[in-house]
């Protein structure tokens, strides 16, 4: 839980108004539960990888923490991992600002600003990956995702 509460200290920045909201993913759900899950969560990305664990994350699905949704369970998922680069794909962060500006940046995206299936985050896992390929070293999927993060419209 230390590092969901880190990712959501991180995420939330100089904003402390929204600090009230965050406390719920800690208050609506026994503590226990949401460690569990998120250990669970944790373990699935390093078995079975960065979809399955998102999915996993999902409202009605096994992991689930109410008041936690993908802009900051992928937050949580991107420091689970590690940055190990043998994990393919690597997990990164989406958030709204990162699906706007690949709405506004590149042909082909139309996404909504939360609530993306697990099948969107793969897609865009994938495509981080290819951006990164196509730029060369020292370029790395989370180095695409922090310039999509900046990039934001």
């Amino acid at each position: 839980m230390g590092l969901l509460l880190g990712a959501y200290i991180w995420g939330t920045g100089e904003s402390a108004f929204l600090v009230g909201r965050r406390v719920r993913s800690f208050t609506r759900t026994p503590l226990e539960a949401v460690g569990k899950r998120l250990v669970t969560a944790a373990d699935l990305l390093h078995t079975a990888g960065p979809i399955a664990a998102y999915e996993s994350l999902l409202s009605r699905q096994a992991n689930h923490v109410k008041f936690l949704g993908p802009a900051f369970f992928t937050k949580f998922l991107y420091y689970a991992g590690g940055l190990q680069p043998t994990m393919q794909p690597q997990p990164l962060i989406i958030d709204k600002f990162v699906a706007r500006a690949l709405n506004a940046n590149f042909d082909g995206w139309v996404l909504r600003d939360n609530g993306w299936s697990g099948a969107t985050y793969g897609r865009y896992l994938r495509f981080a990956a290819e951006m990164a390929e196509l730029e060369g070293p020292p370029a790395t999927p989370a180095g695409v995702e922090l310039a999509l993060f900046k990039a934001r419209p």
